[in-house]
């Protein structure tokens, strides 16, 4: 009767152990393929993909970076997003029509070669640190 009891009471434990690993699994985002077009103006659109391959929804509360005053989310009318929500194994692509990051005030150059280092801060996932490579605007005869 005691291995019985000992038994129950090992399975409960381990049904109780994966319950809340399960539950509090941490998001594993990703930020892949950042880039900016080499631009002589005061903003630049940053395009990148935003990968969540874990199984629980995130959002991304913060951008910054040195080369900007400002970073923003932006919806297909301009407007800001705070709080963008990145579903469970999902991915974003931003700089499209429909959701890009703006950057605003740029501190210097933006110039073809360099990259630009970028911080995202996700609710869950934590901080996540890129480099956004700038790349010319290539002409329509070269594509």
């Amino acid at each position: 009767m005691r291995y019985i009891v000992a038994i129950c009471g090992s399975l409960v434990a381990l049904a109780s152990w994966l319950f809340i690993s399960y539950g509090t699994a941490r998001t594993s985002i990703q930020v892949m393929d950042a880039w900016v077009r080499v631009t002589t103006g005061s903003s630049a659109v940053v395009h990148a993909i935003i990968a969540n391959r874990g199984v629980n929804k995130d959002r991304l509360v913060r951008l910054s970076s040195g080369f900007a005053k400002k970073l923003v989310v932006l919806d297909k009318e301009g407007h800001e997003v705070e709080g963008l929500r990145i579903p469970a194994d999902s991915e974003l692509v931003l700089g499209s029509d429909l959701l890009r990051i703006e950057a605003f005030g740029l501190t210097q150059a933006v110039n073809a070669g360099e990259s630009l280092p970028m911080l995202f801060v996700f609710e869950h996932a934590g901080k996540v640190a890129v480099f956004a490579r700038i790349e010319k605007l290539q002409s329509a005869d070269k594509q």
